[in-house]
């Protein structure tokens, strides 16, 4: 257990190092990356110290469920208008109108296509953003997923 702990904070370290290279706007599949490798790395530790036991399996399952939690909880607050507004407020008391003027309506919304397009989704097309084959490939595959959570 202390094994998947210790690869936790690894990982936080890497990403940590890693949000501060470019490119800028992919936190996501730079944690992905770091977290999938160090998992791959504790695998092949608790395989060789435990093999099969339930030890192995549990600390591999600990490292994937505290990553999953970390990058619920990490994109839930980067598109937060709340989280948004209280670090306008750590400056100090604002208004309700020039937090207005400062924070864009659409704010979330060009967010994620800043991230849409840094991450190959959308591309620049004229006068508005298109999708990409690696875009289309996506939604084809959301779409199909989709029929398997519908109620019936």
């Amino acid at each position: 257990m202390f094994e998947a702990l210790g690869s936790f904070v690894v990982v936080m370290l890497l990403y940590t190092i890693a949000t501060r290279l470019p490119p800028p706007r992919q936190s996501v599949p730079k944690f992905v990356v770091i977290g999938g490798a160090v998992e791959l790395g504790l695998a092949v530790w608790l395989f060789q110290v435990y093999g099969l036991m339930i030890t192995t399996w549990a600390g591999l399952l600990l490292l994937a469920m505290l990553c999953e939690l970390y990058v619920f909880c990490a994109t839930l607050t980067m598109s937060s208008v709340s989280v948004r507004l209280l670090l306008l407020l750590r400056r100090g008391p604002i208004t309700i109108s020039a937090y207005t003027s400062e924070v864009d309506p659409e704010s979330p919304v060009t967010r994620r296509i800043e991230t849409l397009l840094a991450n190959g989704f959308l591309e620049h097309g004229p006068g508005r953003p298109r999708l990409t084959a690696k875009g289309r490939r996506t939604l084809l595959l959301f779409n199909s997923l989709r029929s398997l959570f519908r109620p019936h």
